[in-house]
């Protein structure tokens, strides 16, 4: 749980943490693919648009644009990026069976690592999702 400390009032407020479950995580990429293919952008509002769609298709979820679609936007995107990277560096590949990250030897990792360290903990973890997000 997330404590938050308010400035003007000095009192804490407590606020729980969204965890995603896999139906609104289909749920939301379903709807980023289906406004790419419709020629949309992602420009100011969208995520607006994106809640109303998603609050239709999963009433009970209480999903809102802020916080929960945009940071978790924004940590597929984190994740997409570093694995994007990766697999444009020399040493590095991936395996499509396993739907991970490969890397040729443990020195391209390391040294890799060291100036990435949001890298660190890709090395044959499975990322399914790379594909759908190159879509996006």
């Amino acid at each position: 749980m997330e404590v938050v400390m308010l400035k003007s009032t000095n009192k804490t407020k407590k606020r729980s943490r969204h965890v995603w479950t896999k139906e609104e995580e289909e749920a939301l990429l379903d709807v980023l693919e289906e406004i790419v293919a419709n020629g949309g952008q992602f420009i100011a509002g969208t995520t607006r648009k994106i809640e109303v769609k998603l609050q239709q298709l999963l009433p009970e979820s209480g999903l809102k644009a802020s916080p929960h679609i945009d940071s978790k936007m924004k940590a597929w995107k984190r994740q997409y990026s570093s694995i994007f990277y990766m697999l444009n560096t020399s040493g590095f590949g991936s395996n499509d069976e396993k739907k991970c990250i490969k890397v040729d030897s443990d020195e391209a990792r390391e040294s890799y690592v060291q100036s990435h360290k949001d890298a660190k903990g890709w090395r044959g973890k499975p990322f399914p999702l790379y594909e759908r997000f190159a879509k996006i």
